[in-house]
């Protein structure tokens, strides 16, 4: 009978009734969502703000001079006079970006034909000029 008695007890001892177990952790999640948002800290973080990229300015193209040893002034191929190249370069001085100028010579050139070219840039005003010299 008492190996009966036994079996009968095991029997019992299987049986776990897990009822209170879910209560207790139905109560425990509950309070964890009600207490949750209290416990969460706000942090400010300060973002960038969105700035639109600077644009870079276009050069213009440059305008090329050329004077050769016979006195004779071209500005891009074209032939001008003295007075006409004074006109076209306080124009184009008076943009808003100066173009670059670029002043080819020969090498036979006069020096009096150089210096009154270069005062003839000086008083138009061009301040970007480059000197190609053979």
């Amino acid at each position: 009978m008492a190996f009966a008695a036994s079996q009968t007890r095991s029997k019992e001892m299987a049986e776990i009734n897990i009822t209170p177990l879910v209560d207790v952790m139905l109560v425990l999640l509950i309070i964890f969502l009600v207490a949750a948002p209290a416990l969460v800290k706000h942090i400010e973080l300060p973002l960038p703000q969105a700035v639109p990229p600077k644009l870079l300015p276009v050069e213009p193209d440059p305008l090329r001079l050329s004077l050769d040893d016979a006195g004779v002034l071209r500005l891009d191929g074209r032939e001008l006079g003295w007075s006409t190249l004074q006109g076209v370069l306080r124009i184009e001085s008076a943009r808003g970006q100066q173009p670059r100028l670029q002043i080819d010579m020969a090498a036979d050139t006069p020096h009096a034909q150089v210096t009154r070219l270069l005062a003839l840039v000086n008083d138009a005003g061009m301040q970007r000029l480059e000197l190609q010299l053979p």
